[in-house]
């Protein structure tokens, strides 16, 4: 699935398009996507893309769930842009961190900057 989040721009043909900060968590909770573009107004929120990665950054922290294999952030904002371009970067670099156990099950463990483990389920 490929999902457009924002409100600013149509979505693309043969993307599914969130236009809420809900219905893009949702999206995310509950679907493999395979492609993620966010905006950076989600409604009439003009920060809500920005809320959205800090969302998904402090998520993925405690939950594995399957990043998109292309994630791209846009604002006509330059620096905005480049805050939620950083923001993204700082999710993929903690999604490489997590890791599948061998064993019965899907058991993901999590290996932080101190290499504490933590495990969960995959969601």
């Amino acid at each position: 699935m490929k999902l457009f989040v924002g409100s600013n721009s149509p979505a693309p043909q043969g993307w599914v398009s969130a236009t809420s900060l809900e219905d893009a968590k949702q999206h995310l909770l509950n679907k493999t996507i395979d492609e993620l573009h966010i905006e950076d107004v989600i409604g009439t929120d003009p920060s809500g893309g920005h809320r959205l990665l800090f969302w998904l950054k402090a998520h993925i922290k405690t939950s594995y769930f399957i990043l998109p294999n292309s994630f791209t952030v846009h604002s006509a904002n330059p620096e905005l842009h480049q805050q939620m371009d950083r923001e993204k970067n700082d999710i993929l670099l903690i999604g490489a961190k997590w890791q599948l156990l061998e064993g019965e099950g899907p058991i993901w463990v999590y290996l932080d900057d101190t290499h504490a483990k933590q495990t969960t389920s995959i969601q």
